[in-house]
């Protein structure tokens, strides 16, 4: 595949630690791409070999300006990324960047992260084949062989190549099911299908074509399944059939049925994702910072300093200068001894001289509050919850934490507070706070993700803290109905989860709530149950947990 579209199908993943399995199957890859130079990429690459520009280095060394060309813009080659799970997301979006217009590389990422570690999403959504050698043998990749195909032919044959038009509404169907959002995947399932067939020397893509493609490009790229379908309703679907809809069943024959097309995605699903969608396991982290306010990071442009490194300017970072001149200072008269007719006034640098500044940072932290204001929530409960988020926005102000505030009632949500640390015109938001009405709890979740995703673009660790009893009775569309407002809550509550969103649902009943308990574990989040207590408590209680 990688040699009939090697620019098309945007390259392979490739899960592994160090180990002589992974070295010989790089070095088959790279074998059977040889027709492309092989270039090794480091998460510490600097803009000037990404953009092109001034080689500092050799500047130095040869005392004129050296300008190197863009990593982009040689001849076409294959660019293996080494430990792609430490690329910066803003690397990653370069390399994301130059594959959406007409690239002339492809990409082997090598992962070899552990836990949580993961290769940033832009590049994964980019990469269509995926293999987990971990627990792969060594003698099976001893043992390998790759078919000799005959690629020329199959790439004059691949313009011909046509799909029937019920495959893609199949390809559709299973990434609807499956937690795919990304138009990319069902387009690579396209490509690679009309490979197959150009390979065999078909014309037309067959059944097993799409589900063969549908295991290496899409099963990797689950989220979920769908719940299977009982006996006894399977046979209610079809005693409800009329006649009208056996005969249009009839022309849709030619669909490939749904399990077959699941079957094919869980065959080819690595099992450390398998398990993790069957028993519900997220990739959230905790709610826990061990650094207090926000998640503490090492930044190259602000904060409190740090113990200067030794580094090469690369237009992320600054130059330490007094440093570097402490650095060079010891070895000068040693140089000068080396060169002939230098001047004695000129100081000698070299590249391990150069020091770079080094800053302890921490991201801001956004606290959405997002209150359930409805009927459902008593009166004496609303009153503790508005006096607790006025005592956390006093905390907030002190350990510079931004807080927000969306109510939901009615039919809709509104967001009556945008991040802010102002606490007077909090206490005049919280005072005027209505309560009664329907609970479109969907509402309050729509708002509530899309003001953390916004926050969490802009550098913020953004945390939702819902106060709800999670009995959603109003739908996305403002239209009653218990059953479709519950379904669309949990379906906006898993895109916290794959966003990677932290937040936390306070149960604001009596007694613990099953609805409630759901829409945590759907967030993957903390669940706590609102205490029998005044304002004081309830605040306490969340800074605990928070911090």
């Amino acid at each position: 595949m990688l040699r009939l579209l090697p620019f098309d199908i945007g390259g392979l993943i490739i899960k592994s630690r160090h180990s002589e399995t992974r070295s010989l199957a790089l070095s088959l890859i790279e074998k059977n791409l040889n027709e492309f130079p092989v270039k090794k990429i480091y998460p510490e690459i600097s803009d000037s070999k990404l953009h092109g520009g001034l080689d500092f280095s050799e500047t130095l060394s040869l005392g004129k300006p050296v300008y190197r060309k863009s990593l982009f813009d040689d001849n076409p080659k294959i660019l293996k990324l080494m430990m792609g799970e430490r690329f910066e997301p803003r690397v990653a979006a370069i390399f994301a960047q130059k594959m959406d217009i007409k690239p002339n590389f492809l990409l082997l990422v090598v992962d070899e992260g552990i836990e949580e570690e993961e290769i940033p999403d832009c590049l994964k959504e980019r990469i269509s084949f995926f293999i987990d050698l971990n627990s792969m043998p060594f003698k099976k990749i001893k043992n390998f062989k790759i078919k000799k195909y005959s690629i020329s032919n199959a790439k004059s044959l691949l313009n011909q190549i046509e799909m029937p038009e019920n495959f893609y509404s199949d390809l559709f169907k299973i990434t609807s099911t499956t937690g795919i959002n990304s138009i990319r995947p069902v387009l690579f399932a396209v490509k690679v299908a009309s490979a197959l067939s150009a390979l065999r020397g078909v014309k037309v893509v067959e059944e097993k074509d799409l589900i063969e493609s549908i295991g290496l490009t899409l099963a990797h790229k689950i989220k979920n399944f769908p719940p299977p379908i009982e006996d006894n309703q399977e046979q209610n679907q079809k005693n409800n059939e009329t006649n009208d809809n056996r005969e249009e069943n009839k022309k849709k024959s030619t669909d490939i049925p749904l399990e077959l097309l699941l079957d094919a995605v869980k065959v080819n699903l690595p099992s450390n994702i398998l398990e993790k969608i069957i028993h519900g396991k997220s990739n959230n982290k905790s709610l826990v910072n061990k650094s207090g306010s926000g998640q503490n990071k090492i930044s190259f442009q602000r904060g409190r300093p740090l113990a200067s490194n030794n580094g090469i300017p690369n237009g992320r970072n600054k130059i330490d200068v007094i440093g570097t001149l402490k650095s060079a200072a010891p070895w000068q008269l040693i140089r000068k001894k080396t060169l002939s007719n230098s001047d004695k006034f000129k100081i000698e640098f070299r590249t391990s001289d150069i020091q770079i500044k080094k800053f302890k940072d921490s991201k801001n932290r956004v606290i959405i509050f997002t209150v359930d204001a409805s009927g459902s929530l008593a009166v004496g409960r609303l009153a503790e919850a508005k006096g607790a988020i006025e005592l956390l926005l006093a905390n907030a102000y002190s350990s510079r934490d931004l807080v927000a505030l969306i109510s939901f009632r009615g039919d809709n949500a509104e967001t009556l507070l945008t991040p802010t640390r102002s606490l007077s015109k909090t206490k005049r938001v919280l005072g005027s706070l209505p309560g009664g009405g329907g609970t479109p709890l969907a509402s309050g979740l729509m708002s509530a993700l899309k003001l953390s995703i916004d926050y969490s673009q802009k550098g913020f660790s953004p945390v939702s803290i819902i106060l709800t009893d999670g009995k959603a009775n109003i739908d996305l569309d403002g239209e009653k109905g218990r059953i479709k407002a519950l379904e669309d809550s949990s379906q906006v509550s898993k895109l916290f989860v794959s966003n990677k969103l932290k937040t936390m649902v306070i149960d604001t009943s009596q007694r613990i709530s099953q609805t409630a308990k759901d829409l945590a574990k759907n967030l993957g989040g903390e669940y706590v149950l609102l205490p029998r207590a005044n304002a004081h408590q309830l605040s306490n209680m969340i800074l605990n947990k928070l911090n």
